[in-house]
């Protein structure tokens, strides 16, 4: 992925949006100390083939919450969270995701940068408000100047929840569909009513429509290959 699939971000050279494929091998450690170092080796090569150095990516230890970090540097303790911001051009920020959606943010007129972790329990919490706050308080960008990537990931065709977690959607009835017995939810549709809200214009939010479920020889599917260990790709974005 390169950020020629979202035509709002090719207009800026310097802009780099990435996400990695199946092909290019797990992104995400916790396993052992040979996979582990099998993982180190698989994002170093995506970031080389990037052009990046890969001591200028940040990325936290994700927990499925709403925090969302403002990352001054590449050096440092990351704080557990599941979204990253920044207005320092070198600073490339990273989350890994196997279904949950890759939400890529751009400011072209103040350079800054961002990128979320868009798990369900993460969107539920209120992660997308989390970011708009920081984004509009801390970083002085406007809502109506930003550019909002939403990536691969699981679709309302593979996406079925129990009662209570449609429960915690239930402001978004365009967002669901029957299955047969069964609710389906589309959390790419979620994302785009959730930054609408917040001041984004619609025109400015461009959604991916590869779901991670349909495409298995293209990407990691935790719902789908339901693993032991997680196999994730990882998600990047940065200002060169």
């Amino acid at each position: 992925m390169s950020a020629s699939l979202f035509a709002q971000f090719a207009a800026y050279p310097n802009l780099v949006v990435a996400l990695s494929e199946r092909d290019h091998g797990s992104m995400t450690a916790g396993g052992d100390r040979t996979r582990d170092r099998a993982v180190t080796a698989n994002r170093e090569r995506f970031f080389h083939g990037l052009g990046i150095v890969p001591t200028s990516v940040v990325r936290p230890t994700q927990v499925h919450g709403k925090h969302v970090a403002t990352i001054e540097r590449t050096h440092g303790k990351v704080p557990a969270g599941d979204g990253l911001l920044t207005n320092r051009p070198g600073i490339f920020l990273s989350v890994t995701v196997a279904d949950c959606l890759p939400v890529f943010l751009y400011d072209p007129g103040r350079s800054v940068i961002g990128v979320l972790h868009g798990g369900w329990r993460s969107l539920a919490l209120g992660i997308v408000a989390e970011a708009m706050d920081r984004i509009t308080d801390k970083l002085k960008s406007r809502p109506e100047k930003l550019l909002v990537g939403i990536g691969p990931g699981i679709s309302r065709c593979h996406f079925v929840v129990r009662q209570d977690t449609a429960e915690r959607f239930a402001a978004y009835p365009q967002a669901f569909a029957r299955v047969g017995e069964q609710t389906a939810l589309d959390l790419k549709q979620v994302v785009v009513a959730q930054f609408v809200e917040r001041g984004v214009r619609r025109e400015h939010i461009e959604v991916h429509p590869d779901c991670t479920a349909c495409l298995p020889e293209k990407y990691f599917s935790y719902r789908r290959d339901k693993p032991a260990v997680v196999e994730a790709m990882v998600a990047l974005i940065g200002i060169k």
